[in-house]
């Protein structure tokens, strides 16, 4: 798609005439001329960022309805009429953190992010509240903690945790960005070691992975969206089930295995998806603390 600019004629650095160049052939200068309405840039500034076109909206249609078809087209070599693996990823999941982040909820208020139910070496985290260093040290000292070493500083990080609940749950929120990120290649080997006599190459199952994450992401927008309207269970069903449905007929069309082999492998990987997560989270969750 071509960048809709308004050029200058010529170069306001040297003064050499141009002629709807991106560049000046003299100085190098980029030729774009900013003195522009505002609903100008701010559209170039969304077509440059997230390059969104036609092919931008045919890729997330394929994504989202027919599973598998995009990781088929690009490991067949037919990657023109879709956006890269690695793009549409960071578009949806950009649009998943800014919904998470958006959404009204009792999550966002000032007193349910000061409320932490959790214990350090037996001491509540809410007893940490409002202390400073030293203050935290006279209770880890009353209740026989010792002061020196790790735990004087997990106590510490402790406490500029409940003193600063919404400065750690940005911090948290990134570093679960990163986790997701990680978990591709993780979720990648898992579908290589159960493909392994399938496949030439392990980038294949990435790509899979890639694109996998990338509905996820796509299908849970979708549902937050949703839930700011409507809190029905049958939409959290309705989520799950696609989810199922989804990962048997995406691994069926990209691995093309007989509909047995192709369920036992997908309810291992359904299986293996949540105690993955649920081991990132807890370290991911560890680690903010401990870097915070």
């Amino acid at each position: 798609m071509s960048k809709k600019r308004k050029y200058y004629t010529s170069c306001p650095n040297c003064g050499h005439k141009l002629q709807n160049v991106h560049f000046c052939p003299e100085c190098g200068q980029e030729n774009h001329d900013l003195n522009v309405p505002l609903r100008h840039l701010l559209g170039e500034l969304l077509e440059t960022t997230l390059h969104l076109d036609s092919k931008s909206f045919r890729t997330i249609t394929t994504l989202f309805l027919h599973p598998g078809t995009l990781t088929v087209q690009f490991n067949n070599g037919r990657r023109k009429r879709f956006v890269p693996p690695i793009r549409l990823y960071i578009f949806i999941s950009f649009v998943f953190f800014l919904i998470l982040a958006l959404r009204p909820g009792e999550q966002n208020t000032e007193e349910n992010q000061g409320s932490f139910n959790f214990t350090v070496a037996g001491v509540s985290a809410e007893n940490l509240k409002g202390l400073s260093n030293p203050q935290i040290d006279s209770v880890m000292v009353a209740n026989k903690v010792d002061t020196t070493g790790f735990y004087k500083y997990i106590f510490h990080q402790t406490g500029r945790l409940v003193n600063n609940p919404s400065e750690f749950s940005h911090i948290l929120m990134r570093n679960i960005s990163y986790m997701m990120f990680i978990l591709m290649p993780l979720s990648a080997w898992f579908i290589f070691l159960l493909h392994r006599k399938r496949v030439r190459y392990y980038l294949e199952c990435l790509i899979y992975s890639i694109h996998l994450h990338s509905f996820i992401f796509l299908l849970l927008s979708f549902f937050f969206l949703i839930r700011m309207i409507s809190d029905s269970d049958i939409v959290l069903i309705a989520v799950v089930l696609y989810s199922l449905v989804y990962l048997f007929y995406s691994l069926r069309r990209v691995f093309a295995q007989k509909f047995f082999r192709t369920l036992y492998k997908s309810i291992i990987l359904a299986l293996l998806a949540p105690v993955s997560i649920a081991v990132c989270f807890l370290l991911t969750i560890i680690i903010s603390i401990i870097l915070y």
